[in-house]
């Protein structure tokens, strides 16, 4: 009897905690965006600041009892300086007050993304909405209700949008617009793959530019917070162009990894 109850329990106590850990990241996601959003100030970006809050809330009644407090607490707080439109700095504490809180990040990839996998995947779930090119003007993109879709291959528009910031948007969608949540549609290789492409858009599909840009970014994030998991992600970033670079130019390839090194 014992091992017939363990048998009939341990799958749903399983999905629990997978179901658990699934919404305590798309929560940590949307915290972060929100605070990314709000920083620029725009009407636009402040209300969709505000709906990835909202949209965070249905998550809680799936987050473990120990955080579930806490995180109703935070959002709660991050909801009432968006609505008093508070100084960004303001919310984006309260924003890494209620990551730490909560205690789960996406964990990065253990290995460089595939950008030929991330160009299929585009292909295949982004460019009927989004375009070849990544311009928003893929043939759906005018019967969309909500915003047009967004122009990845702007820089204006993705300029200093990390490849996590990216990874998040895919994972969780955009509230208020038709960007929907890939979460359970695309493994979390194919989701880590496309957000590396999409990253290489505003540089024309270059992968070696896309990630050059953005290792420049992670490493003046990493001296800024002082954080070696930023840093590394910096080099797991260099990681996708190494064999190019150290076909071209070995010696140059050799400095970078010491440099990572130091």
């Amino acid at each position: 009897m014992i091992l017939v109850l363990s048998a009939c329990l341990a799958a749903p106590l399983a999905g629990q905690a997978v179901d658990s850990v699934g919404a305590a990241r798309r929560v940590v996601a949307a915290a972060a965006l929100a605070a990314k959003e709000y920083a620029l100030r725009l009407p636009q970006e402040v209300a969709e600041a505000k709906l990835f809050i909202q949209q965070a809330r249905f998550d809680l009644p799936a987050l473990p009892a120990a955080v579930r407090p806490a995180a109703d607490s935070g959002l709660r707080n991050l909801a009432g300086l968006l609505d008093r439109l508070a100084p960004p700095d303001s919310v984006a504490l309260a924003a890494d007050a209620l990551i730490r809180r909560i205690g789960t990040e996406e964990p990065l990839p253990s290995r460089p993304p595939s950008l030929a996998r991330g160009t299929a995947v585009y292909r295949e779930r982004c460019a009927a909405c989004h375009g070849e090119a990544g311009r928003g003007d893929g043939p759906k993109a005018g019967s969309l209700k909500g915003p047009p879709p967004a122009n990845l291959a702007d820089p204006a528009v993705m300029g200093g949008t990390s490849l996590l910031e990216i990874y998040r948007k895919i994972a969780i969608g955009v509230p208020g617009t038709a960007m929907p949540e890939f979460s359970e549609d695309l493994s979390e290789e194919d989701r880590w793959a496309v957000a590396a492409y999409v990253a290489t858009l505003q540089y024309g599909g270059s992968a070696t530019a896309a990630s050059f840009a953005a290792v420049r970014r992670q490493i003046d994030s990493a001296l800024a917070a002082r954080s070696e998991q930023v840093a590394f992600g910096a080099y797991l970033t260099f990681e996708q162009v190494e064999t190019d670079v150290r076909a071209r130019n070995a010696g140059l390839a050799s400095e970078i990894e010491a440099a990572f090194d130091a």
